[in-house]
């Protein structure tokens, strides 16, 4: 089922939302590392826009990596955002996409 949801502009209020709502099977689209952690242990599957399916055995990981850069980023560090998306990020998307929902067919 396809629908649209409003939610306010307070902080984090989307990714509360959207971990509120989610189940186990449901399939989430997010960049935001927080956010994969809640939903997987909710039983939901998670894959980013650019198309890598985030696993529960590799989120503590990804955690620990988010924290060293904020703190870098708190100290006089910069890092990098997001590249640019690319036709073969949508390819990739795709491709990941059809694999999650093939599994969820099978299983």
């Amino acid at each position: 089922m396809n629908h649209t949801i409003v939610e306010g502009d307070d902080f984090q209020e989307a990714n509360m939302k959207i971990m509120n709502l989610a189940e186990a099977g449901d399939v989430v689209v997010t960049g935001d590392w927080g956010l994969t952690a809640m939903v997987l242990g909710k039983g939901a599957k998670c894959l980013s826009p650019m198309g890598r399916e985030f696993r529960p055995d590799k989120i503590d990981f990804l955690l620990e990596e988010r924290g060293v850069k904020a703190k870098f980023r708190r100290g006089v560090g910069r890092t990098k955002g997001p590249k640019k998306r690319t036709s073969g990020d949508d390819r990739r998307f795709e491709s990941c996409m059809g694999k999650i929902l093939l599994r969820k067919e099978m299983g």
